[in-house]
């Protein structure tokens, strides 16, 4: 067995893919993997001692989803060979898709006892401390990866800077996308990711170029219309935003979120019964969306006929947003002011109260 471990869900894909692009339907791939257990079982039966013929079968279940049976075969793996890295690994994987973090973990680490340059088991184990939030032990293992020359660097380099850019670190983030791109220039995913820290330090024109980039290597991708649509919005760029909203809708029409953006954008062109319109399509696609009932709300304050009627369902708007996400200080800031100017001073000072308390201090 290769001493390099890849992810299983990463091999599944590859499998998939290959298999679907050569013209093999994906149903055959299955029956073809039901064949191989009932290979490895009839094996089994043979020589119930063998331990890679129960590693083998249990990752055919991998590649079926079926977790449970994985584990099972791998731990019988364990008990017959307890000194092999690379079961330990496998059934990591498996403890890690039935969300059994800490398992996967102790596994991984098991395995790295053994091996201790196991640089997947590093990556790999770094990967669901970030899942579980543990931040820093996330970068610890990547680093140590990175140390080790993972068989794929970039993704590494990658993944450490999605914890970064998690930290909010985004200098570093940045830093390790470009050393992703560096080393695997054809992935649209790193140039998004920098894109994404790019535009979290407001340095717009260089996430529009690397948006752009993703783009040019998968222009199926509505996220990356909408990305780029936000960072022409941050410079004020407004018909090249709506072009990027479109696309993204055209790629995907039942995203509240794109519908929002591009109310965003005729809110700033004081568009404001465009903008209804937008903000009204995406709470019909999400009746539990704050930000389309906040968008909403600040349309029908900017109509030129602010009367009583609009008022009230500015009002309405501005407490239904806060009811769905009664943790976003900027809504009660927001609403607060509303309230100020319409005369309610009490509610106006115990919303921006509200506000400071959650730590908006806009």
């Amino acid at each position: 067995m290769s001493k390099t471990f890849h992810h299983v869900i990463a091999t599944f894909l590859i499998v998939v893919s290959l298999f679907l692009a050569n013209g093999v339907a994906y149903a055959d791939f299955i029956e073809d993997l039901k064949k191989d257990i009932q290979k490895y079982t009839e094996q089994i039966n043979q020589n119930p001692n063998n331990a890679n013929v129960y590693d083998n079968r249990g990752e055919a279940y991998q590649l079926l989803s079926n977790h449970e049976l994985a584990v099972a075969d791998f731990s019988k793996a364990i008990e017959l060979n307890p000194n092999y890295e690379f079961y330990y690994a496998h059934r990591a994987w498996s403890y890690y898709c039935l969300k059994k973090y800490e398992l996967a973990i102790k596994d991984y680490t098991k395995a790295i006892q053994l091996d201790p340059k196991f640089a997947s088991a590093y990556d790999n184990r770094g990967y669901v401390y970030f899942k579980i939030g543990q931040n820093e032990r996330a970068i610890q293992d990547y680093t140590k990866s990175i140390e080790l020359n993972h068989p794929d660097l970039a993704r590494v380099y990658n993944n450490r800077g999605e914890v970064y850019s998690n930290l909010k670190q985004y200098e570093r983030a940045i830093q390790d996308y470009s050393k992703a791109i560096e080393l695997e220039p054809n992935d649209e995913d790193y140039y998004k990711n920098r894109g994404d820290s790019y535009f979290n330090v407001q340095k717009y024109e260089r996430a529009i170029q690397d948006y752009t980039k993703a783009i040019e290597l998968n222009s199926k991708d509505e996220d990356f219309y909408k990305n780029r649509g936000l960072a022409y919005l941050g410079l004020n760029k407004y018909e090249q935003a709506i072009q990027d909203f479109n696309k993204a809708i055209e790629l995907d029409s039942y995203e509240e979120e794109y519908y929002k953006n591009r109310g965003i954008v005729y809110l700033a062109l004081n568009k404001y019964e465009q903008a209804i319109k937008e903000f009204n399509k995406a709470i019909e696609l999400n009746p539990d969306y704050s930000d389309g009932y906040f968008g909403r709300a600040l349309a029908y304050i900017g109509l030129e006929n602010v009367n009583s009627e609009n008022v009230k369902k500015a009002l309405d708007d501005l407490n239904k947003a806060i009811e769905l996400a009664p943790n976003d200080g900027m809504k009660y800031q927001v609403r607060g002011e509303f309230y100020k100017a319409i005369g309610e001073t009490a509610k106006a000072q115990a919303d921006f109260a509200k506000a400071k308390e959650l730590g908006y201090d806009g």
